[in-house]
């Protein structure tokens, strides 16, 4: 094979590699992370947080992208008052100190053509940590009214309240350690 015909091949290969990748701008208003841990025993506190934003880039041909979000704790939105005013303060989520919390994917895992589960890291009041979302649901369709495509994703994964060090002050036996973290997000196709 000569040079220039092996050169036109490898540069075709770059060009539809490239071509496969797709990226995505989260929809704030279709794109909310909600919460739920145990109360007493007795019931589940469940929350959202309302406000997010992030990217996504996808390629399912090359089973790579990278995604990042963003999101702003003093959204948080359980429905009490004096719930959501206690999560502001200095035992949970210290908003005054720690403003914002990003999740920056490390790999993505790929069942075929499908997003099987994400891993990343978790920056949220200070500290940084391994945690791994598993996809439960992925689907892309052209939407009828902005006339470009959108996917939306569902993903859940679990944290431990003690090793955030999430209302501290609270007992297990009031406040559960686990908290069970789900995101539902939609993302606009860049173009």
């Amino acid at each position: 094979m000569q040079l220039k015909h092996w050169i036109v091949l490898v540069a075709s290969g770059l060009i539809a590699a490239a071509a496969s990748a797709q990226s995505y701008t989260l929809d704030p208003e279709h794109t909310y992370p909600h919460w739920s841990v145990n109360h007493f025993g007795l019931t589940t506190f469940q929350g959202k947080f309302t406000r997010t934003s992030g990217k996504v880039r996808l390629d399912p041909a090359g089973q790579t992208g990278n995604i990042e979000i963003t999101i702003d704790p003093a959204s948080t939105l359980s429905g009490a008052a004096r719930l959501d005013k206690m999560m502001l303060g200095e035992d949970f989520f210290n908003v005054e100190k720690f403003p914002t919390a990003v999740f920056k994917s490390t790999a993505l895992r790929w069942n075929g053509n499908q997003l099987a589960s994400v891993d990343g890291q978790l920056a949220m009041v200070g500290q940084t940590r391994p945690v791994m979302l598993t996809v439960t649901s992925m689907r892309c369709t052209m939407h009828f009214r902005l006339k470009r495509e959108v996917c939306g994703i569902e993903a859940r994964t679990m944290l431990n309240r003690e090793e955030w060090g999430l209302g501290s002050r609270f007992p297990v036996s009031v406040v559960g350690n686990d908290i069970a973290l789900y995101i539902q997000a939609e993302g606009v196709r860049d173009d």
